[in-house]
């Protein structure tokens, strides 16, 4: 019977059910869509990395000594050596890269943006070669004076095969003719850097690193052995150099790529729970707002002999109905979300390869906890309420729940902001555990503290109401004392819709602030730090050539000229440091 009665205030407020049914989709579509967008973004790029190493067997590179390989740059390795490793028996290709700063403008002579990855100038030996870089259209570049570019910016940027580009290099800047579009394996694209790619014969003079190489990939025979080749290398190889196998290098690759991802997953996971808190919000306050509404009916179940129990289980088994269906669309609503989220940064010139979409249990798990999990939670406190309804009710005038008394309302909601927000601020000045801390602490906080001011905010909805409509009521006459007089009559409800509202602004609010306060933090720090009188350079801030220097040193009225330089490297016992 309570099952049919289910379906039947289903089928006759589906309105109602669809509204809460939206809200929960959309929490769980977020939060699944952050879990499968990084799965599939690892799993995806793990393919492809180990993909692109499978022909390369050995790579010789420079040692890191004393630092961690993931925040260093490795310096670059004699261009002799190539010659030296082609001359070992068992070695069937050997191939030497090259990369440096390479930053593309684009045909208004803008610096072409990158939205933080880097702009890159590299060598390519062309299709045969061992770095998994495919042709996409036209050809390798052959000269100092041509250029092949990865297809994601060509058609971001309407640069086509035939056209001029103009690159900021080292060197200076130099324009060059487009004979070639690639990308990294199926993809267009190089993970969203620009990339220009040279004849690995002319390379070298373009950067402006003659004698010099970053790594050298080698190709090792089928009839060969890898460790006996390994070995006969590393004999050759100079000091602070070392020979390592294809699938080290690829695992080192993926390992790196693996931190962004978590990071980024892990940022669109707080806005998904952000989602979620909100969207219980909206749960809790819509059946509180319809068992409200409910209370004859209600009553009247309990005069025709349904229990408390029945009553309870009818409103939790409404909210179970809807939000199982919700979150069974939310899980694969989370595959567009994915797909979206890709989608936008490929048009920003990401180039990102077709994702793999990887659907692993951990993320159902949490979707139903999320979807099913905060909708019975949001549901259990208007059940109890539904439950407590007395048979009578159904014959009186005027039916409504007696609310908590005002006093005790008012010291649990003080009580709850109090914990809540000494919690936040132990977690954000003193992170008790570091970054667990912080994110229990801080985040804990954040949420009792959104709570309590949600209770106490039905205490002060009636009073605050009434001075708000004052003005309300004399400016729209009847229809303004109506909504005054309906906000004044529940304060609860009033209060409940507020809190919503609250979250939303609060956080449009703290990303406003936050970015208002980053840009004022940084100009303070320039503005002390920057002392010159004036900066002359480019758009890129790269590739000024030294003759900039001297001639500005022939100027009389000039005191002093201090040229600069950003260069991202390691230093090691035998270097120099970098000034």
């Amino acid at each position: 019977m309570i099952t049919k009665l289910v379906r039947t205030s289903l089928r006759a407020r589906w309105g109602r059910a669809a509204f809460i049914g939206l809200a929960i989709t959309l929490g769980v579509s977020f939060v699944s869509g952050a879990f499968v967008l990084a799965d599939s973004m690892r799993a995806t790029f793990d393919n492809l990395f180990t993909s692109l190493a499978e022909d390369v067997d050995l790579q010789v590179r420079a040692e890191l000594t004393g630092v961690d390989a993931t925040e260093a740059t490795r310096d670059p390795v004699p261009d002799a050596l190539v010659a030296e490793v082609e001359a070992i028996d068992g070695v069937a290709l050997v191939e030497g890269n090259l990369s440096r700063f390479g930053q593309m403008l684009d045909q208004e002579g803008e610096p072409i943006g990158t939205n933080g990855a880097p702009a890159i100038a590299t060598s390519w030996a062309g299709e045969d070669g061992l770095d998994g870089v495919e042709l996409k259209d036209g050809r390798a570049p052959v000269g100092p004076d041509e250029v092949a570019i990865d297809k994601a910016t060509a058609d971001r940027v309407d640069y086509a095969i035939g056209d001029e580009v103009t690159v900021v290099l080292d060197t200076g800047q130099r324009t060059f003719t487009i004979v070639g579009l690639v990308g990294l394996g199926d993809t267009d694209g190089f993970a969203g850097a620009t990339t220009s790619l040279f004849d690995p014969n002319e390379i070298q003079s373009i950067v402006g690193a003659d004698g010099q190489v970053d790594t050298i990939d080698i190709a090792v025979a089928e009839s060969a052995d890898v460790d006996a080749v390994q070995a006969a290398i590393g004999d050759v190889l100079p000091t602070r150099t070392e020979v390592v196998t294809g699938q080290q290098v690829a695992d080192e690759t993926t390992d790196a790529i693996g931190e962004i991802i978590t990071v980024f997953g892990t940022g669109l996971l707080v806005f998904a729970f952000i989602t979620a808190f909100v969207s219980a919000f909206i749960i809790n306050n819509v059946f509180g707002i319809t068992i409200g509404q409910r209370l004859r009916e209600l009553a009247l179940l309990r005069a025709v002999g349904a229990n408390a129990s029945q009553v309870r289980r009818l409103v939790v088994l409404e909210g179970l109905a809807v939000s199982a269906v919700a979150t069974i669309v939310g899980i694969f609503g989370g595959f567009l979300v994915a797909q979206g989220i890709i989608a936008i940064f490929n048009t920003a010139g990401a180039g990102f390869p077709d994702l793999d979409i990887t659907l692993l249990p951990r993320t159902i798990i949490v979707s139903v906890i999320v979807g099913i999990g905060v909708t019975l939670v949001s549901v259990l406190v208007p059940a109890r309420r539904a439950a407590r309804v007395p048979p009578v009710a159904a014959m009186r005038p005027e039916v409504g729940f007696t609310a908590l008394s005002a006093s005790r309302r008012l010291v649990g909601g003080a009580v709850v902001t109090g914990v809540g927000v000494a919690m936040f601020l132990i977690g954000l000045f003193l992170q008790p555990g570091g970054g667990l801390g912080l994110a229990v602490f801080a985040g804990g906080g954040a949420l009792l503290t959104f709570l309590g001011v949600t209770s106490l905010s039905t205490t002060v909805a009636r009073p605050v109401s009434s001075a708000i409509g004052a003005p309300i009521q004399r400016l729209f006459g009847t229809p303004g004392r109506i909504a005054r007089d309906n906000a004044m009559r529940s304060p609860r409800r009033t209060a409940r819709t507020a809190s919503a509202l609250m979250i939303g602004v609060a956080l449009i609010s703290a990303a406003a602030v936050f970015a208002s306060s980053l840009r004022d933090t940084f100009g303070r720090i320039l503005d002390r730090a920057i002392t010159a009188d004036y900066i002359i350079t480019d758009d890129s801030f790269q590739g000024l050539p030294p003759s900039v220097v001297e001639r500005l040193d022939e100027v009389d009225e000039i005191g002093a000229v201090s040229p600069f330089r950003f260069i991202s490297g390691t230093i090691g016992d035998d270097r120099q440091d970098f000034t």
